[in-house]
């Protein structure tokens, strides 16, 4: 698969987990999907970022922008209760977390650990071999990520205003093996 290739999206049919859907973003739901993104990051990420940064990431959590990337080398995976966006992931490339949220009021109760585990799975389906996948966290996510089992790779970075730890999960033989 070619870089501006789209990912294919084998073993993404929607799955029930803790009374949750989970699946794929469909066509035209990228606005609501950034929607519930920006509602997320101005509760408990904008406090920390400067005006740049702010705009960097607004620009960048862009319907019309997620969609061009939807097209080329991410995938969005959702998780849903009662047909409501809760939360979700985007991955690129099949190996690194480039958004990542979850409502605040769900927060530290498994909906994220759920989501990572099924676009790893969905990663690991789409990408031989996959050893690892990787996160810019933001400062106060680095807890969360380091609850789902990863690990920073470097201090503080600050690019363009947007704040960030480099982080990696390194996949265990068992996961590796699963598919």
């Amino acid at each position: 698969m070619g870089s501006n290739s789209k990912p294919e999206t084998r073993n993404t049919k929607p799955q029930r987990q803790a009374g949750h859907t989970y699946r794929l973003m469909h066509p035209g739901e990228e606005r609501t999907v950034c929607e519930m993104v920006h509602r997320v990051f101005d509760l408990s990420v904008a406090p920390i970022y400067t005006k740049r940064g702010l705009l960097n990431f607004k620009k960048y959590a862009d319907p019309e922008e997620m969609c061009a990337r939807v097209h080329s080398d991410h995938f969005v995976l959702l998780a849903l209760a009662d047909d409501e966006i809760i939360g979700m992931i985007e991955m690129r490339r099949h190996r690194h977390v480039s958004l990542f949220f979850v409502e605040q009021e769900l927060q530290g109760k498994g909906l994220g650990g759920e989501l990572l585990s099924l676009a790893v799975e969905i990663c690991l389906s789409n990408s031989s071999p996959l050893r690892e996948v990787t996160v810019n966290s933001s400062p106060n996510a680095v807890k969360a990520y380091e609850r789902m089992g990863f690990q920073s790779t470097g201090g503080e970075q600050n690019i363009s205003g947007v704040r960030s730890v480099p982080m990696v999960k390194v996949l265990g033989e068992e996961i590796r093996d699963k598919c």
